[in-house]
């Protein structure tokens, strides 16, 4: 499992403060192992929909300059 977040401005929140959250609130084998925090807001199409493809695509990106 993983998870992408975008916090809101002011906000913050660290992968083991989230990992520790989801632990009480999921079963163990939901719980993401990998966790990525993006400054700017997901993009999505006219009926609001998160673009799951650009999404992808800013994750691949992130990946690939750690």
């Amino acid at each position: 499992m993983a998870a992408a977040i975008v916090l809101k401005p002011g906000e913050t929140l660290g992968e083991d403060t989230l990992r520790a959250h989801c632990a009480q609130q999921m079963s163990k084998h939901k719980v993401p192992r990998h966790v990525w925090f993006f400054d700017e807001p997901f993009p999505r199409n006219a009926s609001g929909k998160f673009l799951k493809r650009d999404i992808r695509g800013r994750l691949i990106a992130e990946m690939e300059t750690t």
